[in-house]
């Protein structure tokens, strides 16, 4: 078949390459000049590992990836240390894949290069997908420049804000969550030697919790930094500066201080996501990643739903398939159960990472449990144990 895919980004080029090898033909539009990701760093789970690796890609990943050692979990007025859990071998024995902290531009570059080596696949950059009409054994795809192009199938792939949804639902705008994100990324060089360790930190206080981690082979720190916020907007990112990302957390301890103060620039994010929605297709058009079902970063699933989403669909789509619909239905009957629960974990653990007063107290309480021996891998076994 011919598949147009609406969208360049870890959702799009994904399942552009898992589909492509299965034999079918993609045009995939992409908005921008160029392929890029803003965002800094992501956790990948042994969850999308997998999917890395029945995407073909997951040598190019692990080259440039740092392999944490442990998540340490502090009080970030205090200082103290809350609670820590063993990731590295005991992640990857237990689950049977690592869990890697990755550049999110290495892991877009690597699904480009897999995409290039394609020939099946045509990527086109400055080109917009604005709407589609679907015909009685077609789609046309209506796009930016006024042109339309002719397909047997269309993927929504074009993030939270996602053209092809808003033509599809109509539903709005995303989930005000009243969250802003802080994010930047670091050369090694600027942050203390404990924070250039591979451990992935995650730090807690009322109303917010910063995360980080080196990167890039351990070259770099990605800094996620949360907080409870009326601030909102339409944009998918914009600058801020030191002063604004900082401010949240000023009676942060001296460490986790020092850290925060070592990006000259950061990007800001609302911390928006969408309520699971009944259906992802309209015949011949069908969403996926987060046009589909958005998550907040609080579980480091975002990305990797997407990339589940791309094996998932390829394998229901053999290359004699002549018809899309049947696989779209049962793409939807496979993936609407877990997504949905992966939204709701990752609203819940925000949740929980911002409380203040006694319920904090129990929270540490309970994370210093949950975090000794192995209850933390039994209680995530239905995150991480999905396979192809």
């Amino acid at each position: 078949m011919h598949i147009a895919i609406a969208g360049g980004g870890i959702a799009g080029l994904s399942v552009a390459v898992a589909l492509a090898r299965r034999g079918h033909r993609i045009t995939l539009s992409e908005r921008a000049a160029v392929f890029s990701e803003t965002g800094a760093g992501i956790q990948i789970g042994p969850n999308g590992m997998r999917a890395l690796a029945a995407l073909g890609v997951v040598g190019t990943v692990e080259a440039t990836a740092v392999r944490p050692a442990q998540l340490l979990v502090h009080s970030a007025s205090s200082g103290r240390l809350i609670a820590k859990s063993a990731l590295g071998d005991s992640i990857e024995s237990r689950f049977e894949a690592p869990w890697l902290a990755v550049l999110r531009a290495d892991l877009l570059n690597a699904l480009i290069a897999a995409a290039r080596d394609l020939p099946a696949i045509a990527l086109n950059t400055s080109s917009a997908v604005t709407g589609y009409a679907n015909r009685a054994d077609s789609i046309e795809v209506e796009m930016a420049d006024g042109s339309s192009l002719a397909a047997d199938a269309l993927l929504g792939a074009d993030g939270i804000r996602s053209t092809v949804r808003a033509r599809m639902l109509g539903d709005g705008e995303p989930a005000d969550n009243g969250l802003a994100i802080y994010r930047a990324l670091v050369p090694a060089s600027e942050v203390p030697d404990w924070a250039r360790l591979p451990d992935v930190h995650l730090w807690l206080l009322p109303h917010g919790h910063v995360v980080h981690y080196p990167v890039a082979a351990g070259t770099h720190v990605n800094i996620v930094a949360m907080t409870e916020s009326r601030w909102t907007s339409t944009d998918w990112s914009m600058p801020a500066t030191p002063a604004e990302a900082v401010a949240p957390f000023a009676a942060a301890a001296p460490a986790l201080a020092e850290v925060l103060k070592a990006p000259d620039a950061w990007l800001k994010w609302g911390g928006s996501d969408r309520p699971p929605t009944p259906r992802w297709s309209d015949e011949r058009a069908l969403l996926i990643g987060d046009a589909a079902h958005p998550v907040l970063p609080c579980l480091a699933q975002g990305a990797v739903m997407a990339l589940e989403d791309a094996v998932v669909l390829a394998g229901l789509l053999p290359r004699d398939a002549a018809d899309p619909r049947p696989a779209f239905a049962e793409f939807e009957v496979r993936r609407h159960a877990r997504t949905a629960r992966v939204q709701a974990a990752s609203r819940q653990q925000a949740h929980i990472y911002h409380l203040g007063g006694p319920a904090r107290l129990a929270r540490d309480a309970v994370l210093t449990g949950l975090l000794s021996g192995d209850r933390l891998t039994a209680r995530t076994a239905w995150l991480y144990s999905w396979r192809p």
